[in-house]
């Protein structure tokens, strides 16, 4: 790893005098965009006239197939030390393996269950498995995705200590790539949106899915649709700030990418309020005040180093520091190599370079394919070309040549990380237009795969099989969406193995044959809850997806804070220390908060800022005394012509003359307009349930008012509906319809109002998003 400046150094100070030293493998010579040179080792070992040479044949760490493997690999190079390893290991049983795969998400899904599998049956731990990539930031992110969603702790090794992949540097670098960059490339979209959420920006995740649902229906991109207000037909989208903002400074910045780095990134500094926010100090916890500081010093750190490559380069613009940014990690000069923390049991995560000097007992290298490993031929821009060609005139051909041995190099320190097991893939779409090739160093070691390798999820426990089913569904839904229909077969089957996996109440369990496989309901009645009810009115299709078929995802964060929501409401009116006022429910919040439901520490802050803000909106329009309280979360139960149903009521108050008003609170941040809420079967099956169920015989012909309390800081939070007679046969027809609609099957993708589109979990399978424009 010795470059032309430093082999120099070493011959000045040997100057042909005493002894010299020299270790190193020609092999592992990885470092040539640094301007390493496996030349150095090769030509000192012709030099010095009265060398001695020792080899050192034996190798400790690999079995003996990964050894042999990567030497039939590595022999392929033309410029290198001839020479023989033997393997002291006893040889495993199926120690190198080849794994082909119709999609990257059917790749990551597959890694995540071979861990599962050999972590249980041979008594491994996390911290022996590693997964090793040309770069993270090309294909790292689905399969983390797929290794948390397996319950498989995860460490990307520099990923907390790399200034690179600090939440505010990684966006201010997206927000000068996407400058640089055309909104027709690929990947575009997926950048601007990681601009958007980012901390110069901070738009709301559900505004974004909102958006990205009325750019699609409207057949236009996403950038295009930020940049036309003409089509932009819901008002808060119109009126964001954050858009706003990231309008102007587009405009503003897109004229500046031919200047120096540093004098754009100072621009940055001064323009973005988001700068003189952090430089302000006093956060009101110590978590937000740490939490700024770090970022100031990052940022600090990320200028310093911006100064220091204008300094170099002082008449190259932003366009040329991006290309000189390698792998994500940084400017190449300032690369560091961190190791994995021993003290943590969890896959490691790492670029090759990364995980020289390192082992593992496991190592799976995913995206074998052409254009991932070997990369295509980049020259380095951030060193001379004198250093690189050495003073001679070097053709093309040579070049190239000299690019696929180093490549070939990469491959080869990656394949000796393995100890016991090493399994390379590769799969034909990582979602470009163009079908992926097998990387050639494949062919080069006679490992090429002629089948697809099958989906074997591993089923040590049915939550393992069902998190691998779900994985595939939700991956391979988005490229059915996008029109691949290689990855339906996964789809279909994944959805049907999900329907074995549900619990033991569900239809499908323990039943007898019918003439429907899929009937739901061979009785002919039903037995639900309020909520899946008013799903299907909703939209049936959601609830064909929801209840029918069981394909919900797992809760993620936002469920979790509704829940939270809830549960401050809740203490608030039960506690009787609790202050009733704005400052006793900041006091619930603080005491009630949990910042781990949420992915980043970021996110949380934000949250429980927006938390804050909302709680002490909606205090003006509670009661001024404190209500007497009946119950919460008051369970029901109650039979209709022989169908049940069943749920629970948030909070039942007593008001004057024994009349009570039936309460519902909602975390969602948008009301319901008054007209839909009067009409909404939710509140509607609450005032028949008084009227049917025992458990709510109290309250029978006492409902005065019942109303929806919505937690939001967007205006008057109240909707009500009207519990009259007349309303409780309206919802008794109501729900007998659906009924018979759910019992004959009947799921058309007819939401109530399209705007639910946007946040449902469901949208990349509904034929009303992808139906008529693709032909689904």
């Amino acid at each position: 790893e010795t470059n032309y400046a430093q082999l120099r150094l070493v011959e000045m100070l040997y100057g042909g005098r005493g002894s010299l030293m020299l270790v190193g493998d020609d092999d592992q010579s990885i470092y040539g965009f640094r301007g390493a040179r496996v030349a150095s080792l090769l030509e000192c070992h012709v030099r010095a006239p009265d060398r001695e040479k020792i080899e050192l044949r034996a190798n400790y760490r690999n079995d003996p197939q990964i050894a042999r493997a990567s030497q039939e690999l590595i022999a392929h190079n033309r410029l290198r030390i001839k020479k023989q390893s033997t393997a002291a290991k006893a040889p495993g049983e199926s120690s190198t393996e080849t794994h082909h795969y119709h999609t990257d998400a059917g790749e990551a899904s597959s890694i995540a269950q071979q861990i599962l599998r050999m972590k249980s049956e041979d008594d491994l731990s996390f911290r022996d498995f590693a997964i090793l990539m040309r770069s993270i930031e090309r294909g790292g992110e689905i399969i983390q995705s797929s290794l948390l969603r397996a319950g498989i702790p995860c460490q990307i090794l520099g990923d907390k200590s790399s200034l690179y992949s600090h939440p505010l540097i990684s966006g201010i670098v997206s927000f000068l790539k996407i400058l640089v960059t055309g909104p027709d490339q690929e990947g575009f979209d997926l950048l601007l949106k990681k601009v958007l959420l980012s901390e110069l920006f901070s738009l709301d995740p559900f505004l974004l899915r909102e958006m990205e649902r009325a750019a699609s229906l409207s057949q236009h991109s996403l950038f295009e649709y930020i940049h036309n207000l003409e089509i932009q037909e819901d008002p808060s989208i119109r009126e964001s700030q954050a858009l706003k903002e990231f309008r102007s400074s587009y405009h503003i910045f897109r004229a500046k990418v031919g200047e120096p780095i540093d004098a754009v990134v100072y621009a940055i500094w001064k323009s973005f309020p988001l700068f003189r926010e952090l430089a302000r100090g006093g956060r009101e916890t110590r978590e937000e005040e740490e939490a700024r500081i770090a970022s100031l010093r990052a940022f600090k750190e990320f200028y310093s180093s911006t100064i220091k490559f204008s300094q170099r380069y002082p008449r190259e613009g932003v366009g040329f520091y991006l290309e000189s940014l390698e792998m994500g990690s940084g400017f190449v000069e300032d690369i560091d190599l961190p190791e994995p923390d021993e003290r943590i049991d969890a896959v490691s995560l790492l670029t090759i370079h990364q995980s020289k000097g390192l082992e593992f007992r496991v190592v799976f290298m995913p995206m074998m394919v052409e254009g991932s490993l070997p990369t295509p031929l980049r020259i380095p821009q951030t060193y001379d070309q004198q250093l690189l060609q050495m003073e001679s005139k070097v053709l093309e051909e040579d070049v190239e040549s000299k690019h696929l041995d180093e490549e070939r190099r990469l491959a080869y320190v990656a394949m000796t990380r393995a100890r016991d097991r090493l399994i390379l893939s590769y799969a034909d779409s990582y979602g470009a237009s163009e079908e992926s090739r097998p990387s050639r160093f494949l062919a080069e070691m006679g490992m090429t795969s002629s089948g697809y390798t099958q989906l074997e999820s591993y089923v040590g426990s049915s939550k393992n099989a069902e998190v691998a089913c779900r994985s595939i569904c939700n991956g391979g839904l988005i490229r059915l969406g996008q029109g691949d229909w290689s990855v339906a077969d996964q789809v279909l089957v994944s959805a049907y193995v999900l329907t074995g996996l549900a619990d033991p109440d569900r239809w499908w369990v323990n039943l007898p044959p019918t003439s429907n496989q899929n009937h739901p309901h061979p009785e002919g009645a039903l037995s639900s809850s309020y909520s899946s009810v008013q799903t299907y009115k909703s939209c049936p299709m959601r609830y064909k997806f929801d209840t029918h078929f069981s394909l919900s995802d797992p809760r993620g964060p936002y469920i979790a804070r509704g829940n939270l929501y809830h549960r401050i409401m809740e203490e608030f009116f039960r506690r009787r220390d609790c202050s009733y006022s704005v400052e006793g429910l900041r006091s619930l919040i603080d005491q009630l908060w949990d910042d781990a439901i949420f992915d980043f520490k970021p996110m949380a802050i934000e949250q429980k800022r927006d938390a804050y803000q909302k709680f002490s909106s909606i205090f003006a329009y509670l009661p001024p005394r404190k209500p007497r309280l009946l119950a919460l979360e008051k369970k029901f139960k109650f039979a209709l012509e022989g169908h049940v149903f069943r749920g629970r009521i948030d909070q039942i108050n007593e008001l004057d003359g024994g009349q009570v008003e039936l309460i519902d609170y909602k975390s969602t941040s948008t009301p319901l307009s008054d007209d839909r809420a009067a009409q909404d079967l939710q509140l509607g099956i609450y005032l028949l349930a008084t009227s049917l169920s025992d458990d709510l015989r109290d309250y029978r012909d006492r409902v005065a008012s019942m109303s929806y309390f919505f937690i939001t800081d967007k205006g008057r939070p109240r909707r009500e509906q009207n519990p009259s007679l007349q309303r409780e046969a309206e919802v008794k027809e109501e729900i007998l319809d659906i009924v018979a609609k759910i019992l004959a099957e009947e799921f058309p993708a007819q939401p109530e109002s399209t705007w639910e589109c946007n946040t449902c979990e469901y949208q990349y399978l509904c034929p009303r998003k992808y139906g008529p424009r693709n032909n689904w």
